[in-house]
């Protein structure tokens, strides 16, 4: 698998209590995968509200298909934004740092900021592992992962979100909403977060905000020792 697929991967956590979790994700550094903040965390209610668990470890897998990845790597450390475990969906997105330099050997995404203009019916792309497939969402075999990518037009967006017509499932969460531009680098403007039958599925969109966050973010990683 080579690239923009390999740039996009599988994202596998393990909670307490062994719950477990997939979603995807999407490298935009060497070591730094962009993702969905509930990938990362197990969120639970409560009679004072919600409890937010971190996993007590995750894996990416890089371009995973079936049951062989082309790179993986064990997740060394992860970041959410903070008004998500203050239970705000806006913010439902996180930066975890792998072990391994998986993106210096496949390459990595850009995250950009794009006006409405530039993105109402712009084309997309979102890429991962769908829990179901097919017309009566059959439930993929427990020891298959197939990457899938879907491809449709944005239909609306705001401040914070993005949405499309655009067919996804559970596990693709987390996935960069990705682009080719003129050069083919695969460019990101938002990441997969939900679907919903009245209001389209939609991403978190990279706005100013977000996207000095993700920066501040991949330097803090990259100043890591």
């Amino acid at each position: 698998m080579s690239y923009p697929w390999n740039v996009h991967g599988f994202i596998f956590s393990r909670f307490p209590g062994d719950v477990f979790k997939r979603g995807t994700g999407t490298l935009v550094g060497k070591r730094s995968v962009i993702t969905a903040a509930h990938c990362l965390y197990l969120k639970e209610k409560t009679a004072h509200g919600y409890k937010y668990t971190p996993a007590k470890e995750t894996y990416f897998f890089s371009g995973l298909k079936g049951k062989e990845s082309l790179y993986s790597s064990k997740v060394l450390k992860e970041l959410v934004h903070p008004k998500y475990l203050q239970n705000d969906s806006l913010y439902d997105y996180g930066l975890v740092k792998l072990e391994d330099n998986i993106g210096a050997k496949t390459g990595y995404a850009s995250l950009i900021v794009a006006e409405d203009a530039e993105l109402d019916d712009q084309t997309v792309n979102v890429t991962g592992y769908p829990g179901y497939v097919g017309a009566f969402r059959h439930l993929i075999r427990k020891d298959t992962f197939i990457m899938y990518t879907s491809s449709g037009q944005i239909k609306f967006v705001d401040k914070h979100m993005i949405r499309y017509h655009i067919d996804t499932s559970g596990g693709q969460s987390g996935s960069g909403v990705w682009a080719l531009n003129k050069e083919d680098i695969v460019e990101c403007c938002g990441v997969h977060i939900m679907g919903s039958k009245l209001e389209g599925n939609g991403a978190i969109r990279i706005n100013d905000e977000n996207f000095e966050t993700i920066q501040n973010w991949l330097k803090k990683f990259e100043s890591d020792t």
